[in-house]
């Protein structure tokens, strides 16, 4: 059984203690504010209290999508590994971070032939897809394989109650 990584994106919303626990790869979406560019990290460049504060002052961020060479560069760099990838990505709906991801997979498979990589469009956002991640990394952490990880997301990511 091929060991496989979890790539998530900052639409997911998970604590940066949730992506240390579970060794995630986290690709950040662009935000772009107080006419500077941060890339989503958790609260690392950006810290909640200067974001909010800032919305509070009449700021409006603005947030672009993980581009196709951030994909390309962390999928390469895992497949150098020898490992496969599972991505559950934000809904497809509701932005085109899922096209970037399915355009980096195809230029890997160019070049790695037998990279295995799985792109799920959750059809989640925000801390929706989030949870998926996190039972995702229960489950692989209890050894399950990637292919019962990926029928796990399959089977519940319709079950999932956004409220807003």
């Amino acid at each position: 059984m091929k060991d496989f990584n979890i790539v998530v994106d900052s639409a997911a919303d998970l604590p940066i203690e949730i992506i240390k626990k579970y060794n995630l790869t986290l690709l950040g979406l662009t935000c772009n504010f107080k006419g500077k560019e941060y890339i989503e990290d958790e609260n690392s460049s950006l810290s909640y209290k200067e974001f909010y504060q800032g919305i509070r002052d009449g700021e409006m961020p603005t947030t672009s999508q993980v581009n196709s060479q951030q994909f390309f560069d962390a999928f390469e760099k895992i497949v150098k590994d020898n490992k496969a990838i599972i991505y559950p990505a934000f809904s497809s709906a509701l932005s085109g971070t899922i096209n970037s991801a399915k355009l980096a997979k195809d230029e890997i498979l160019e070049k790695y032939p037998d990279a295995d990589i799985t792109i799920i469009d959750t059809k989640c956002a925000s801390l929706g897809n989030g949870l998926l991640i996190i039972k995702a990394c229960e489950l692989k952490e209890n050894g399950a394989s990637k292919e019962e990880v990926i029928k796990y997301i399959e089977d519940n990511k319709l079950k999932i109650i956004h409220l807003v």
